[in-house]
């Protein structure tokens, strides 16, 4: 097993670091109010803090009262918007907000943030994403949330190719099937509390969300990990495993794994 130590571009020197958060329904709304404290507090031991971006299309419907990071005076305003206001009024930040869906492709420019996390549930975004970066010159981290009805996943990356150190596979890297997951993202948001929570357990989503915070938090006070990601389950009880950083491990997901060698046309015939 190994470690990977922070980079330099999320200690914070002559600029502060980039940030975009991707989705800010279910998971996303309290990964950011949590981000919002983290931020706070990494500040108070000398931080100069984040430029955050939150990036989200769709607007406060009532079903999402309650299980999100809103309120019933929310209904109607854009997601993004809402709660950049609230963060930025709390804790006297200058977060922005883009109302809108986000584009894979605008990566890769001089503004692709240091640190891009996707919490958003359409599998097609995200393999977008791992396979138009996949390629490109790159040191800025990926951190990725996925949960299912009482399942869920944390995984923290590399966006491209780093230009030296150790790469730590994405999502994309450890589950290309991505890609293939169309009927997923074909599902209608759900219309009610009631359908909502026949989906997906209640907990799920402020269970994944601190865990990401937590993954942060050690990186960016330590220095260090030694784990880039957690499984989470929440049925039949609380179960949290870490996804090691470890070759042998990411092999089981056929990431890095030696291919087999091909025979040549004469060995064949």
């Amino acid at each position: 097993m190994g470690s990977f130590t922070i980079p330099a571009s999320l200690v914070g020197g002559t600029r502060r670091p980039r940030v975009m958060i991707v989705g800010v329904g279910g998971t996303g709304s309290h990964f950011a109010e949590a981000f919002a404290r983290l931020q706070h507090t990494v500040m108070a031991l000398g931080h100069p803090g984040f430029e955050v971006t939150l990036a989200d299309g769709d607007r406060v419907s009532r079903s999402n009262v309650g299980r999100q990071r809103f309120y019933a005076s929310d209904i109607g305003l854009p997601k993004s918007l809402c709660l950049v206001h609230r963060i930025n009024m709390a804790f006297g930040f200058d977060w922005e907000a883009s109302h809108g869906y986000f584009k894979p492709k605008s990566l890769g420019d001089f503004r692709t943030p240091d640190l891009l996390v996707t919490c958003t549930d359409k599998a097609l975004l995200r393999a977008e994403i791992g396979s138009h970066m996949g390629r490109k010159a790159s040191g800025a981290l990926w951190l990725d949330f996925g949960n299912g009805a009482s399942q869920g996943q944390v995984c923290l990356g590399h966006l491209g190719k780093p230009a030296d150190g150790q790469r730590l596979p994405n999502v994309f890297d450890l589950y290309p099937e991505l890609a293939q997951m169309e009927r997923a993202d074909r599902e209608e948001p759900s219309c009610s509390m009631a359908e909502a929570i026949t989906r997906q357990e209640f907990p799920i989503n402020q269970q994944v969300a601190q865990l990401g915070i937590a993954l942060l938090w050690t990186l960016l006070r330590k220095g260090a990990l030694d784990h880039h990601g957690y499984f989470v389950e929440t049925t039949p009880y609380v179960q949290t495993r870490p996804m090691m950083i470890d070759p042998v491990a990411w092999s089981f997901y056929g990431y890095g794994a030696p291919k087999p060698a091909r025979r040549s046309r004469a060995k064949a015939a």
